[in-house]
């Protein structure tokens, strides 16, 4: 028997749309799995790509969705040889920032408003909560 059969095996659910493939494909890509790999080699690879997204739900369905995100090209695995404690090493989960100066063309609201969006959108992808303090 394959190993990606056995894979969807152990993780396909009746309802699933997650094309096991395209996941593979994925962990393949960005170096989550070798070309010949294992069921125990996807297992640990999904595992960490969960890590790494702050992705706490069992099954793939969540990751799938954020594996089926754009991004860019470069493997993740890779960087987390180069710097194996990147994957928040400090623990936090809220973030404070302040604003020191803004670009003129725009208003202060227009600013804070495309700022605010930008980092909602980190939010979602990730654990992290961002607030806004004044200095």
């Amino acid at each position: 028997m394959s190993v990606l059969l056995e894979v969807v095996r152990k993780y396909q659910k009746p309802e699933s749309a997650v094309d096991f493939n395209l996941v593979v494909k994925f962990m393949q890509y960005y170096g989550y799995v070798s070309d010949n790999y294992t069921v125990s080699e996807f297992e640990e690879g999904l595992k960490l790509f969960k890590e790494i997204a702050g992705i706490k739900e069992e099954g793939l369905e969540k990751s799938f969705r954020l594996m089926s995100l754009p991004r860019c090209g470069l493997k993740d695995k890779s960087l987390l040889k180069e710097n194996a404690s990147a994957v928040n090493k400090w623990g936090l989960k809220t973030l404070t920032y302040f604003v020191k100066g803004r670009d003129s063309d725009l208003s202060i609201e227009d600013w804070d408003s495309a700022l605010a969006r930008a980092l909602k959108s980190w939010s979602e992808v990730c654990d992290l909560t961002f607030v806004k303090v004044e200095k």
